[in-house]
């Protein structure tokens, strides 16, 4: 039996409750995929050890920089350990052709991410741990989740998943 091509898929959008707030956002449109791909569930914030539930995080700019930090206290930064946890995913990441990112995360949000400019939250960032795997993997298909409901995204996305498995 051939293997399924694996995608990389944000834990939450799989029903997984490791959300901040303890909660998922189960997407059935990415669930149906199982039936012909593999999806590997990952939470980069679980990961580095946040736990659930947590208090939330948020990108911030500063010094002409973006960076994770806790939305209390805007104290802990959370950067350096979200590249680190990417880093350190190779050995399964290296497997993958594909990954679907949770929209507005501050850790897998591809675009929209609320980001606090001198006070002012602009939907202008990019999450630190996706950011980071595209700086890895500059030419893995990607997409969030919030794409993926517009079917010819969706369709377009899965086309270039195959592509890249056969290369």
């Amino acid at each position: 039996m051939k293997d399924k091509v694996k995608i990389g898929v944000s834990s939450c959008l799989l029903g997984n409750k490791v959300r901040y707030d303890g909660e998922h956002q189960l997407q059935p449109n990415i669930i149906k995929l199982q039936n012909e791909f593999e999806l590997v569930p990952f939470c980069p914030e679980m990961e580095i050890g946040l736990g659930v539930p947590r208090p939330k995080i948020q990108l911030v700019q500063r010094d002409q920089q973006v960076v994770c930090l806790d939305q209390e206290s805007y104290q802990i930064d959370y950067t350096p350990k979200l590249i680190k946890c990417c880093d350190a995913q190779k050995q399964w990441l290296d497997q993958i052709s594909g990954y679907i990112f949770k929209t507005k995360s501050p850790s897998c949000g591809l675009t929209k991410v609320k980001t606090d400019i001198a006070g002012s939250l602009q939907p202008l960032g990019q999450g630190i741990f996706a950011k980071r795997l595209r700086q890895l993997y500059p030419d893995l298909p990607v997409i969030e989740e919030d794409e993926f409901l517009i079917a010819d995204k969706a369709q377009a996305f899965l086309a270039k998943v195959t592509a890249f498995r056969k290369f």
